[in-house]
C-alpha cells in the first residue's frame, strides 16, 4: 500500500479585490517543491472565491 506525506503551503493574496498573487514567487516555490517530489493535490479556497485573503495549496509526496 502506498503511503503519503502531506504539506500545506500558504499563498498570500496581494489584493483581496482582484485576487492577485505573486505568480513568480508561487511558480518558484512549486518548482522547488516539485524537485523534492511534492505534487499539488488541490488549492483551497478556489481562485473564484474572492472573499479569502490567502490561498492554501495542499501537496503530497509518497513515502517509503
Amino acid at each position: 500500500m502506498k503511503k503519503f506525506e502531506y504539506k500545506i503551503v500558504t499563498v498570500p493574496v496581494k489584493s483581496v479585490w482582484t485576487g492577485k498573487i505573486d505568480e513568480d514567487l508561487l511558480l518558484n516555490t512549486l518548482n522547488d517543491l516539485g524537485k523534492e517530489g511534492w505534487e499539488v493535490v488541490t488549492v483551497s479556497p478556489p481562485a473564484t472565491d474572492m472573499s479569502s485573503k490567502d490561498r492554501f495549496i495542499i501537496l503530497k509526496k509518497e513515502i517509503n
